[in-house]
């Protein structure tokens, strides 16, 4: 997984370590879904006609997501140590699990459901139509969806238990700094970084993939 390279590669620049991480094999076997993907969607005129509604919200997304990493990170750099400081960096981590993980997932998603991959929404009891469907459902349902598709990468490397019990609040601040839940301790800036370093090896992931460049041509074309 993603984590287990992190954390042999602690030691590297970030800059470094993403350039390194493209060449794992986890990596490549996203790619190698993802590309084949966009470019059933550059043959296909109705899954094209069906995105392009949604190109520019979607390219606004996908550019805020490389940008609220970049000050996700610096905002955790400038936080005081303590409790007070355990306490934010939780928000920082759902932050990041909200806004940059949220928006690849569902950009994803709707590239699958631009080829005629029905996303079933269970509270709604229908399909997913339209972007703003993916809002409601939980992330669960989305990773169940995902995982049909050959992306068991997102389940393997997303924490979902840990971002549950922080959204909830559901956990103890100990006097090390770091957050217990159910007698395990996690190290909450850790988590941050294996978040972030995930979340910006999906963007590079969709970047090689060609995602950018279909919605930049979606966006412009008549």
């Amino acid at each position: 997984m993603f984590g287990d390279f992190v954390r042999k590669n602690e030691e590297k620049l970030f800059g470094e370590m993403m350039v390194t991480i493209r060449e794992t094999r986890e990596y490549r076997e996203l790619v190698g879904i993802l590309n084949p993907l966009v470019n059933s969607i550059h043959s296909s005129d109705s899954a094209k006609n069906f995105i392009k509604p949604y190109a520019a919200a979607l390219q606004n997304r996908f550019k805020k997501s490389g940008e609220r990493m970049m000050a996700f990170r610096e905002i955790v750099d400038k936080l005081p140590k303590g409790e007070t400081g355990t306490l934010l960096n939780t928000f920082v981590y759902l932050g990041l699990f909200e806004t940059s993980m949220t928006n690849m997932i569902d950009l994803i998603l709707l590239l699958l459901i631009s080829l005629d991959h029905d996303f079933y929404l269970s509270y709604h009891r229908r399909y997913a139509k339209e972007l703003e469907d993916l809002d409601s459902p939980p992330l669960a349902e989305k990773l169940h969806f995902l995982n049909k598709h050959n992306l068991q990468v997102f389940s393997k490397n997303m924490n979902k238990f840990l971002r549950n019990k922080i959204a909830h609040m559901e956990f103890d601040i100990e006097s090390d700094g770091r957050i217990s839940i159910d007698n395990q301790k996690y190290d909450i800036e850790r988590e941050i970084d294996l978040l972030m370093i995930y979340s910006a090896a999906v963007v590079a992931a969709l970047q090689d993939s060609g995602a950018p460049e279909l919605l930049a041509e979606l966006l412009h074309s008549g």
